[in-house]
């Protein structure tokens, strides 16, 4: 079992490589830097910034691999051993003939695939929802205290490029960086912060 978990690791490792590297280049910087202006350490940037937005590139170079590594006979075929792999079991017991044991695990696996696309879908528009959006809104309430002390101030909200554009690949993304630039407008427009703070104002930049 060492063995073919080393195998399919190295095997798979690559498309995690370049998925998450993708990610990492369309990051923006301006991120890490307003994290450094806040007196952020490294470790808690990382954490609460850049593997936030790298997530859903880490889940889907984990699908992907994990997709490549369960259809995968040939390397498992050579490594395996004395282990079965569900690649190996189809494949010895269609040479005696497709039995209806094959065609229920069949099925059993586009059932689960389908359910699975749909869930990722669901929980990437869930978490880039909470992270662009409801993180902005509760920030802005949490300044209001502050801000009434010192007899007004500024809340500036970072959307993104995205926000004012389409992104064909990041839908989750892009929907929710359009949702801060209309919250924004919102706050602007009705006097929110005004209301509950005189003398302040709210922006929003899309870098």
């Amino acid at each position: 079992m060492g063995s073919l978990i080393a195998a399919h690791t190295m095997f798979t490792l690559a498309l995690v490589v370049i998925i998450v590297r993708a990610r990492l280049a369309g990051l923006e910087s301006v991120l890490n830097e307003a994290s450094a202006d806040l007196y952020a350490t490294p470790l808690g940037t990382f954490c609460q910034i850049t593997l936030p937005l790298i997530a859903p590139a880490v889940l889907a170079g984990f699908l992907l691999s994990f997709t490549f590594s369960f259809d995968d006979f040939i390397i498992a075929f050579f490594v395996a051993g004395s282990e079965t792999t569900l690649p190996i079991y189809i494949f010895s017991s269609i040479r005696c003939g497709i039995t209806p044991e094959v065609n229920a695990i069949g099925t059993m696996v586009i059932g689960a695939s389908l359910i699975m696309l749909v869930q990722v879908k669901v929980a990437d528009m869930d978490a880039s929802w909470a992270i662009n959006v409801r993180a902005h809104f509760v920030a802005a309430q949490a300044v209001i205290a502050p801000m009434r002390a010192n007899g007004g101030g500024s809340v500036i909200i970072t959307s993104s490029g995205s926000g004012v554009q389409y992104d064909r690949e990041m839908i989750a993304y892009a929907t929710t960086k359009h949702a801060v630039l209309a919250m924004t407008r919102q706050m602007a427009a009705t006097g929110w912060m005004t209301t509950l703070t005189p003398k302040s104002r709210c922006g929003v930049l899309a870098p």
